[in-house]
């Protein structure tokens, strides 16, 4: 068994770049501070199971008054007038009440939508509120050493900027349009997290580390936003001093809404591995103050976005210095194989980190933070061995099992400020 060893040990510190561990160490991180935790655990209010039981009592008191009536009309025997309408207009009453409970039932386990207002976007199609990316500032006086980055700034004798951008702006959200026709994928919107201070003309000069997340399937661009509460987690851990400012992108992986794409390039089809690790990264470093190099970058997600990014990450170590990744599977399943991968077993165990990991050359160290719930069972076994593997290949793993939380948005929204504490503690640090 590998030796598990604590990461972080003092909750609400900064968190300095750990050494790195020998080949069969898992590190396990500490709580975080109980203000941070609650606020991710608090339902919403439509998360809440009493108003699910709610509408289904209503829907079973409905159907107890038909039965009843009828029973009582039986025993008078008396004809019911307008049967008819009166039948379908109970038909249609319980109907609703039926599957709005049951949509709530759901909704309280899996956590998709946590307010009224959430559900209002969804069905108007305005799942996240989002404004244009904000114009360029003007340089500030360190823009010579900015412009090559702190990640190279010692390497060509520059003086660093700033290690602790100016807060006094609010975080916003932005969004764009990004597409690759050449590669099959059309345009779709990406959103785009700024952090508190970033078009504060005092930061002209400072270039941010970027946490990619991955939504899940069926899922969207905006989940992230919407029921894993990313921008309020990302400003929480921010005024706390948990992490240092980070930027985060929420890309279109589907290709679609209900394209199960797995983030692979398709035999003859859609090539979203490429979109999410060349189109998706160079847009995004050409369009805001990144640090455009793979120690500012981290690549996450959530079930089968959890898959995409160690898949992802593992594939294009240049790209990726750090992986975060939330109820993880091992490999892409076997719908994939045949309909993504033209059922070549090359492929597929080329797509799958739980074959290939111990295996697998690696030019360049990666951390990694995995998460599953206890409950289940599939994804924890998935994410302790492949925390295994990755420390006996002398990488950097941290491992949390969540608690009671099973394989749901709200375990991906407990886990996230895990996620981004390790990003921070990881990735270089804004300048």
């Amino acid at each position: 068994m590998p030796r598990i060893v604590p990461v972080w040990t003092v909750p609400g510190a900064p968190h300095p770049r750990p050494a790195a561990p020998g080949p069969t160490v898992i590190h396990q991180v500490s709580q975080l501070p109980a203000a941070v935790v609650d606020q991710m655990r608090h339902p919403g209010p439509l998360e809440n199971p009493l108003l699910a039981a709610a509408v289904l009592g209503a829907a079973a008191l409905l159907a107890g008054c038909w039965v009843a009536a009828a029973v009582r009309r039986r025993r008078q025997r008396r004809r019911p007038s307008h049967q008819l309408a009166k039948r379908l207009g109970f038909g249609a009453a319980l109907t609703v009440l039926l599957t709005v409970g049951g949509l709530l039932a759901v909704n309280s386990y899996v956590g998709y939508l946590p307010t009224t207002t959430a559900l209002t976007d969804l069905l108007t199609g305005r799942q996240v509120e989002a404004g244009a990316v904000p114009a360029a500032l003007p340089p500030g006086p360190a823009a010579a050493a900015s412009r090559l980055g702190r990640w190279s700034a010692a390497r060509h004798g520059l003086a660093r900027v700033p290690t602790t951008p100016v807060t006094t702006t609010a975080s916003q959200l932005v969004q764009l349009r990004i597409g690759a026709p050449g590669l099959g994928v059309p345009p779709s919107t990406t959103y785009v997290y700024l952090p508190a201070g970033y078009t504060d003309p005092r930061n002209a000069d400072v270039r941010y580390p970027v946490v990619y997340l991955i939504h899940g399937y069926p899922g969207g661009a905006g989940d992230w936003l919407v029921a894993g509460r990313a921008r309020q987690t990302a400003d929480l851990l921010q005024q706390d001093g948990l992490t240092r400012p980070m930027i985060m992108v929420f890309p279109n992986a589907n290709g679609g809404w209900l394209h199960d794409s797995e983030c692979l390039n398709a035999v003859g089809g859609q090539q979203l591995e490429t979109y999410l690790t060349r189109t998706v990264v160079q847009t995004i470093d050409r369009t805001f103050r990144t640090i455009p190099s793979r120690q500012g970058r981290a690549v996450a997600g959530m079930s089968s976005g959890g898959y995409c990014a160690l898949n992802l990450g593992l594939r294009h170590l240049a790209t990726y210095s750090t992986i975060l990744s939330s109820m993880p599977y091992g490999d892409p399943g076997q719908r994939p194989l045949t309909r993504l991968l033209g059922g070549s077993r090359a492929l597929f165990r080329a797509n799958s980190p739980s074959w290939y990991v111990t295996r697998m050359a690696f030019p360049q160290p990666v951390a990694v933070f995995l998460d599953a719930g206890a409950d289940d069972l599939y994804t924890r076994r998935t994410a302790q061995t492949l925390a295994r593997d990755l420390a006996a290949r002398g990488q950097y793993v941290a491992l949390r099992l969540a608690p009671g939380l099973g394989h749901t948005w709200r375990e991906a929204r407990v886990e996230l400020p895990y996620s981004l504490v390790f990003a921070s503690a990881h990735l270089l640090q804004p300048g």
